[in-house]
């Protein structure tokens, strides 16, 4: 099968509702587009997704990804993406691995 030159073929990473991401030195998730959480509402395009950060530390910043740049920067080990994260089953695992504080 021939390719077009200008065709880029790469892998096609993205980014769930439920995903952490360490970029930069900080802690991201997808960007909202209001305050209620709605994954039909997260901030994407056709080419990639908008990311936002989730760490405490200012000044809050947000970034566009494309798809490309999404592998890119994971190939290159400067994006980590922790899969699942903010899942209900993940906040009750991590949850149980906690002490229980003595009342």
């Amino acid at each position: 099968m021939q390719t077009n030159a200008s065709t880029r073929d790469y892998t096609r990473y993205t980014i769930t509702k439920d995903d952490r991401i360490r970029f930069l030195g900080r802690q991201w998730c997808l960007k909202k587009n209001n305050s209620e959480w709605d994954p039909d509402e997260a901030l994407k395009w056709d080419e990639g997704v908008v990311i936002e950060t989730v760490d405490d530390q200012l000044p809050r910043q947000t970034e566009a990804l494309s798809y490309a740049d999404i592998d890119r920067y994971r190939r290159e080990k400067k994006l980590e993406c922790e899969v699942g994260y903010f899942s209900a089953r993940n906040a009750i695992a991590r949850r149980r691995k906690m002490p229980i504080a003595d009342l």
